[in-house]
């Protein structure tokens, strides 16, 4: 089998991965995962008005919805044929879906804003995810990233109980949901770096001392208040090393 017949074959597998895929991430009634859409969409926030956008992956359209009431215009990209059915079933008028994978997408114009949220753990090649997005940004445009992060403090506490030995080895979460790499800050702004960006800003997503089933447990217990969530968001400002999840705005450097 030649190279790009091979090539094909495992963009065929990761179409049908990502369909199987979407019910982890839809799950009813998650408060955590609600959460962290919040607090992703807050600190992008400041980049959005006015933008033409692109979001890339958008699982049950939750955060689509709230961007496509900042930005100009919004493309979403998906591979997953549910996430592109819920996406495609928003009142927006400025909002247009494309079913397809990230690797076979050609955006018609460049954008303002790329939208990454929780997607570079999941693709085939993330390096090569970056590269691409930097050739569809405008000049001067931004790339807003959002990861879990390998060293939050719910992962350390696993680590400290004896539940795993290796902050960087994926779990058995982290294979349920598809994730094929795990970052720290560090790597995150190396990858970034090494693709041409120059990083604008970056921090940390809500302190994370549990699991999230345990979050939700809580949560649902009244133990644990959207209060409670609030203030370990504020904590990763300080300690954002411990956080549940990690962001990054990016620019396109200059050509040389």
């Amino acid at each position: 089998m030649s190279d790009r017949a091979e090539q094909m074959e495992a963009l065929v597998r990761e179409s049908k991965l990502l369909d199987r895929l979407y019910a982890a991430y839809t799950e009813k009634d998650d408060r955590q995962l609600s959460h962290m859409r919040r607090f992703a969409f807050d600190a992008c926030r400041p980049y959005l008005a006015g933008r033409r956008a692109l979001e890339l992956g958008c699982s049950d359209a939750e955060l689509s919805a709230r961007w496509a009431e900042q930005v100009e215009t919004l493309d979403i990209v998906d591979g997953a044929r549910p996430s592109v059915e819920q996406a495609r079933a928003l009142p927006h008028r400025n909002v247009r879906v494309f079913h397809s994978l990230f690797e076979r997408f050609e955006p018609s114009g460049r954008y303002d804003l790329i939208l990454a949220v929780y997607v570079l753990e999941h693709v085939l090649d993330a390096r090569a995810l970056l590269a691409r997005c930097r050739q569809w940004l405008t000049q001067g445009g931004l790339l807003y990233l959002v990861v879990p992060n390998a060293l939050a403090l719910s992962r350390q506490l696993a680590q400290a109980m004896g539940l795993i030995t290796d902050l960087y080895a994926l779990t058995d979460n982290d294979r349920r949901c598809g994730h094929r790499r795990v970052y720290d800050l560090a790597r995150l702004k190396a990858d970034i770096a090494a693709q041409g960006y120059h990083l604008e800003r970056a921090g940390g997503l809500m302190v994370k001392p549990l699991a999230d089933f345990q979050l939700n447990q809580l949560y649902d217990s009244g133990l644990l208040t959207d209060a409670h969530a609030d203030g370990l968001h504020a904590l990763a400002d300080r300690y954002p090393d411990l956080a549940g999840s990690l962001f990054a705005v990016a620019g396109r450097a200059p050509e040389s």
